[in-house]
């Protein structure tokens, strides 16, 4: 059995050394020896490492927990940067939509300013300024599209529908 003082088992296991004396109230004597003498006049007191093991667990283990908390903090960094990264993509991927949809909408109205463009354009065509032609020259040229074309073929041979032909004529 090795053996090993208060004050190393409190480095090695990293407890307090009133926490180690308080767990070997209750140990075996088997398990405790007497070492060197000290000026106070009592003896160094040593511990069986296989008591030590028992009741705080082994030194490997001890040492590996500041490891497994070193990896458990990078995991548990890890996994928030990983969810913030996913936030950022639902982000990223709501603002595509939107755009999309902005694009749709911005189709939709260019389409509708078109359709008015044409519509005004159409009835601008139609109607007539009232500062390029006055009413008198608007109501001749009304009656010259009404008058039927001076055609050979047209004028008619007989006296009655020819008197009534031209009176079409005189208006």
């Amino acid at each position: 059995m090795n053996y090993i003082s208060i004050s190393e088992a409190s480095k090695r296991y990293k407890k307090s050394i009133s926490t180690i004396k308080r767990a070997l109230k209750s140990a075996e004597p088997k398990h405790l020896k007497q070492g060197e003498k000290l000026n106070t006049g009592y003896y160094k007191v040593l511990v069986s490492i296989d008591l030590l093991n028992e009741l705080f667990g082994t030194t490997e283990n001890t040492k590996k927990e500041p490891n497994n908390d070193l990896l458990e903090t990078y995991r548990n960094e890890l996994l928030n940067k990983q969810k913030i990264i996913d936030k950022l993509l639902q982000n990223q991927e709501a603002l595509i939509e939107n755009e999309r949809n902005f694009q749709i909408l911005l189709e939709r109205a260019n389409q509708r300013a078109e359709l008015l463009e044409q519509h005004f354009n159409r009835n601008k065509k139609l109607t007539v300024d009232p500062e390029e032609k006055n009413s008198e020259e608007i109501i001749e040229e009304l009656k010259e599209e009404q008058k039927p074309n001076l055609d050979s073929s047209q004028v008619p041979n007989d006296r009655a529908t020819f008197n009534e032909w031209l009176k079409a004529f005189k208006g």
